[in-house]
């Protein structure tokens, strides 16, 4: 039942296992663009801060196109970027190669106003799959007065990494379609498992159903045919004897041994009513209590099976509620009907004590025990193999929130019926 249940607890979680991977990967993608951006910008930065540094230097770059484009190519060949020459005011002034200037987007007024104070700025764009990577950086030139001269403005656009970082995407996707198939399989299995598990227990649920109509059909004709074969039997006699009483002519000695007949007869009936009676729901278990029950209940089956049976109850061992001291007796009757007709055993011994919380009934013979194949064969659940007897009185354990117990070797077979002490 706890694997079973264990099972269904994870085809639940299944769905979390198949979209976190997922998740996982959009988390690294994302983590790992924004790290590699970030360093990226930076060196971009310190580009650009060099580039800047030599451009102060020469102030005739800014007041010479051709020394502008001069000095825009030695840094692009050299950095393998677009280094870009900007006026105060943003416009162009050199770039190399010149014809990708034109496709940048140009700098708003609030980036205006922050390079001509001095201070540097940084951009970037990016997406999931890196293909649109740029970033860029601008810093200010400043003359020996401070005042702003130019912009250089570096930028990247990175097609070199997206090629580097598309196997790494590539290797990332497959491992996630691995996982995910792995979870696909892991589901299905899991799924035939409880489909399984539920059927057989659909299939138990039926075999139960239909052996407890029988059950009940069967208790029905043993009661009549006893009912007829005894206490009819009985009866018809006496009806006998009290007729030729009617029509007796002879002596009062006859009459008299006639009468004691009858009432003999009388008294016999009386015994085997009680006796039906009893067995079917014995007054005793109510008046008196489970510990009063079993023994009266174990001298009637030891005179009519003929199987010596012991009997042990703890000091301790007082009433419980009315449902559990049932359902105890009717594991006292299953067991012993099946130590009768199965085990083969001439002795048995029943025990009633308390242990931890819970009243406990054991019934033990010294037969030939269950075969390990049959107790095999059902696994963790070793009930369903058993006859539905057993496994209509474990249901009933279980309702009460206790178990059933079987141990059986090849020297004889133990039941224990468990139930808790008092009421929870």
């Amino acid at each position: 039942m706890k694997s079973f249940r264990s099972q269904l607890i994870l085809s639940h979680l299944l769905p979390l296992i198949i979209v976190l991977p997922l998740l996982g990967l959009i988390f690294i993608i994302i983590v790992e663009s924004q790290i590699l951006l970030t360093n990226v910008v930076d060196d971009l930065r310190r580009t650009a801060v060099t580039v800047a540094t030599q451009a102060a230097m020469q102030p005739t770059v800014w007041q010479n196109d051709a020394q502008a484009e001069a000095f825009v190519a030695q840094f692009s060949d050299t950095l393998q970027r677009e280094v870009i020459l900007l006026q105060p005011d943003g416009s162009h002034l050199a770039s190399q190669p010149a014809s990708h200037a034109s496709e940048l987007p140009p700098l708003t007024a609030a980036d205006l106003a922050k390079l001509r104070d001095g201070q540097p700025l940084t951009k970037s764009q990016y997406n999931l799959t890196l293909s649109d990577l740029q970033a860029e950086a601008f810093v200010p030139v400043l003359n020996a007065q401070q005042v702003v001269v130019g912009i250089v403005r570096v930028t990247d656009r990175l097609g070199d990494l997206y090629q580097s970082f598309k196997l790494i995407r590539i290797l990332e996707v497959v491992a996630v379609l691995i996982a995910l198939g792995l979870a696909i399989a892991l589901a299905w299995g899991l799924t035939r498992r409880i489909e399984r598990r539920l059927s057989d227990s659909e299939q138990s649920l039926r075999r139960l159903s239909l052996h407890l109509l029988r059950t009940q059909d069967e208790e029905r004709r043993r009661i009549g045919r006893d009912l007829h074969d005894s206490v009819g039997q009985y009866l018809a006699v006496l009806k006998m004897r009290l007729d030729s009483l009617s029509l007796a002519e002879g002596s009062m000695e006859e009459v008299r041994r006639e009468i004691f007949e009858c009432i003999r007869l009388a008294e016999d009936s009386i015994t085997e009513v009680r006796t039906v009676s009893y067995l079917l729901y014995p007054p005793m278990l109510d008046e008196q209590g489970l510990k009063s029950a079993v023994p009266w209940y174990l001298d009637g089956f030891s005179a009519r099976s003929g199987i010596h049976i012991g009997f042990d109850a703890g000091q301790d061992f007082g009433r419980l509620p009315r449902e559990s001291e049932l359902a105890l007796f009717r594991v006292l009757q299953e067991s012993l009907t099946n130590v009768h007709r199965h085990s083969g055993s001439q002795t048995a011994h029943v025990r009633l004590f308390l242990k931890d919380g819970f009243a406990i009934l054991q019934v033990e013979d010294k037969g030939s025990g269950i075969s390990p194949d049959l107790l095999k064969e059902g696994g963790e659940d070793s009930m369903a193999t058993l006859g539905v007897g057993l496994r209509g009185m474990n249901e009933r354990m279980q309702q009460l929130g206790g178990k059933l117990e079987l141990v059986s070797t090849k020297h004889g077979t133990t039941v224990s019926g468990i139930v808790p002490a008092a009421k929870p």
